[in-house]
């Protein structure tokens, strides 16, 4: 049985993931929470399914009667699929170390399947950013991993959106220096959100952990007067 009663003070946590030091303290925290991340982990991947299915609309308007159609639909669906796959696959990863695992493997299919549906499907070259910076976002906001995955996540995806800007002759350098700068700025915000999202929740562990060990603490004094 760990005790939790201590001053919270920032150098509990370690500066660059605001995870616990003690990895004890961080094995009993990620435990405690397992349950009600696995179950918000589902409610998102499965809005993150419905948003994606929700685009052949706008598919549909933007190349009807044309070739690309058909191919925009199936990535659509595909990436829904790996959407439905991550949803199905959470209760078979019950340590917190499998699952960010597999967290990181459904994020690197995702932007894989959606950067090769740009890359076959002639949409604008600034949606390439403004589908980047959504991604980066709903990553570091609705799929919460290890702060060093989530990093190389962020990464990955701008690097990937980024790309077509940086070797097709249509791109303005104006357009590419504001998708930098865009994807830059959804980079920064994104990791600070998760980043002060993983401490907030930390402190409230302790909180209620020491409060808990206190009132603990508490009875077996009145159980002991008693006898």
């Amino acid at each position: 049985m760990i005790r939790f009663i201590h001053i919270i003070k920032d150098d509990v946590f370690k500066f660059s993931s605001c995870e616990f030091k003690n990895r004890v303290l961080e094995r009993e925290y990620l435990k405690s929470s397992h349950v009600e991340r696995n179950s918000l982990l589902r409610k998102n991947l499965l809005i993150a399914m419905a948003i994606t299915l929700i685009f052949c609309i706008t598919d549909y308007y933007s190349f009807v009667q044309t070739p690309h159609l058909a191919l925009a639909i199936v990535f659509r669906v595909l990436l829904a699929l790996i959407c439905l796959i991550g949803i199905y696959s959470i209760k078979y990863f019950p340590e917190a170390g499998s699952l960010q695992k597999m967290l990181f493997l459904f994020t690197f299919l995702y932007v894989t399947v959606s950067v090769m549906l740009f890359y076959y499907v002639p949409y604008p070259l600034y949606s390439h950013v403004i589908s980047g910076m959504l991604i980066v976002l709903a990553l570091c906001i609705f799929l919460p991993q290890r702060f060093n995955l989530m990093i190389a996540s962020t990464i990955y995806t701008s690097a990937a959106f980024l790309f077509p800007l940086f070797v097709s002759d249509q791109a303005s350098p104006k357009l590419i220096s504001e998708g930098v700068i865009y994807m830059l700025a959804a980079n920064v915000f994104g990791l600070i959100t998760i980043r002060e999202l993983n401490l907030y929740k930390r402190r409230n562990f302790l909180v209620l952990n020491n409060e808990l060990d206190a009132k603990r603490e508490l009875e077996n004094e009145l159980t002991t007067r008693k006898i």
